[in-house]
């Protein structure tokens, strides 16, 4: 599903931020709650959050299209295969 969102990052349709949320989200397990929670730690003492609301909400529009692709793409592999043993017979 990773190749997805980079795809959709790389073509405009999402923010960096958004694409750095899924990612952690993927590869580093962390929960949609830990990434809202992260924050920066500013050297004044205060902190802020490093995803905006606006990020975290296109990173699961991100997330929800990314997967939607990831499935489509498995269905027509599945089925293009399907085709291909039928032509070719079971056997190859």
């Amino acid at each position: 599903m990773l190749p997805e969102v980079l795809s959709l990052l790389a073509r405009g349709e999402f923010p960096q931020q958004a694409a750095q949320a899924v990612a952690w989200h993927l590869t580093d397990g962390m929960s949609w709650q830990e990434l809202v929670a992260k924050r920066n730690d500013n050297l004044n003492g205060t902190s802020t959050p490093y995803f905006s609301a606006n990020t975290m909400m296109a990173a699961q529009k991100l997330y929800l299209t990314a997967k939607q692709r990831a499935e489509n793409k498995t269905k027509d592999q599945k089925k293009s295969d399907s085709l291909g043993d039928r032509i070719m017979g079971s056997g190859h």
